[in-house]
C-alpha cells in the first residue's frame, strides 16, 4: 500500500515505489481513474479483469504470483523425487497411460530444470538409467553438465568439441544379417533408416515431394553401392561414399535422372561445408557406454536441418 499525509508525500512515495519496480527490470504504471476496478484486478484470479493491460518485462515475474499449488503427482510411483516445496511427487512412466510423453511449462526461474533434473537423477539411482537428454544452454551455463559429472556420464557441446563426429552408416558387419538357410542379406531395417535420413538431408522439402518413393528408391541403390564400394577398404561407407555413387548413378527410368541430379548436388553442399562435414562426413569419435549422456547443441540453432539430422 502507498500511502502519504499530503499529496506531494503520496506522489512522492508513488515515484519511490515505481523507481524500486524499475531497479529490478520490471514496470509500474499509475492509474488515476477506475480505481475500484484497478484495485479488484490486483486480487489473485481477477488479472483478465485489469481496466489496462501492461507486459511485465522481469525474469522474475514468476516470483510475484502464486499461479501453481504442489501436486502429488501420478497414483502409481515408480519415481519419487522432492519438489523445490520440500513435497514428495510421484510419476510414473508405466505401460498403463494412454500417452506417455510429458510437456512441462513454466517461465524462466519456474523450476522446469530443477524439476527434470530431480526426475532424471531419481531414474538413475532407482532405475538404473539410461537417460539421454538433447540440450541447447552451451557448456557454460548447462543445468545438466553437472548431473552428468554426477553420475559419471558425458557431456558433449556439439558445436565447441572440435574431435566429436557422428557417422550414421553402420560398419559392414552391422549392416549384413544370415538367414535362415546360412546365405546373407543385408539388414532392411537399418538400410530403411539410412535411405530416409539420406532423402532428409537431400531433399530439403521431402515432406511435401510428389516422388518420395523414387527418392527413396535412389537413396538405397546409392547406399548400397557405398557399401559394396567401401567393403575392401574395411571400414563403413562415409557421406563422401554417397555423394561419389550419386554422381555417377545411372538411372532405370528418365524420371530419376533430375532427381538423382538434384539429390547429388544437396549432399555434395553437405560433405563441403565445415561444420556439417566435421559432424556427419567422417568416422566416428563418439562412443560411450554411459548412462546418462547429454548432447548440447547450443550454436546449431540456427541450422535446424543439421539439427534435425543429428537428432535422428
Amino acid at each position: 500500500v502507498v500511502s502519504g499525509a499530503s499529496h506531494a508525500e503520496l506522489d512522492l512515495a508513488t515515484r519511490q515505489m515505481k523507481e524500486a519496480f524499475s531497479e529490478v527490470g520490471a514496470v509500474a504504471t499509475t492509474e488515476t481513474g477506475r480505481q475500484l476496478y484497478s484495485f479488484l484486478s490486483t486480487i489473485p484470479g481477477n488479472g483478465a479483469a485489469a481496466p489496462r493491460q501492461h507486459t511485465v518485462i522481469t525474469n522474475n515475474a514468476a516470483d510475484l504470483v502464486p499461479y501453481f499449488s504442489p501436486s502429488l503427482g501420478d497414483q502409481e510411483a515408480q519415481l519419487l523425487y522432492h519438489t523445490r516445496q520440500g513435497t514428495l511427487r510421484k510419476v510414473s512412466f508405466a505401460g498403463s497411460k494412454p500417452n506417455k510423453n510429458t510437456l512441462v511449462l513454466g517461465g524462466s526461474g519456474s523450476g522446469k530444470s530443477f524439476n527434470v533434473a530431480n526426475v532424471f537423477e531419481q531414474a538413475c539411482l532407482s532405475e538404473d538409467g539410461p537417460v539421454l537428454v538433447i540440450d541447447v544452454q552451451g557448456p557454460e551455463v548447462s543445468n545438466y553438465r553437472v548431473l552428468a559429472d554426477l553420475f559419471g556420464g558425458t557431456y558433449t557441446a556439439l558445436s565447441a568439441t572440435a574431435d566429436i563426429s557422428f557417422n550414421p552408416f553402420f560398419p559392414h558387419e552391422e549392416i549384413i544379417l544370415r538367414r535362415g538357410d546360412g546365405r546373407a542379406a543385408v539388414d532392411e531395417e537399418k538400410v530403411s533408416f539410412l535411405k530416409q535420413l539420406v532423402a532428409v538431408m537431400a531433399v530439403p522439402n521431402l515432406a511435401e515431394h510428389s516422388k518420395k518413393a523414387l527418392i527413396f528408391d535412389i537413396a538405397r541403390t546409392v547406399i548400397l553401392q557405398a557399401y559394396s564400394g567401401t567393403k575392401a577398404k574395411g571400414r563403413a561407407p562415409l557421406l563422401r561414399d554417397v555423394v561419389e555413387q550419386l554422381q555417377g548413378y545411372q538411372a532405370s527410368q528418365p524420371e530419376y535422372e533430375p532427381l538423382a541430379r538434384d539429390m547429388f548436388l544437396q549432399l555434395q553442399a553437405w560433405t563441403k561445408d565445415p561444420i556439417r562435414s566435421r559432424l556427419i562426413d567422417r568416422p566416428s569419435t563418439f562412443s560411450s557406454n554411459a548412462k546418462f549422456q547429454v548432447f548440447d547443441f547450443f550454436g546449431l540453432e540456427k541450422d535446424k536441418d543439421l539439427a534435425t539430422v543429428l537428432l535422428l
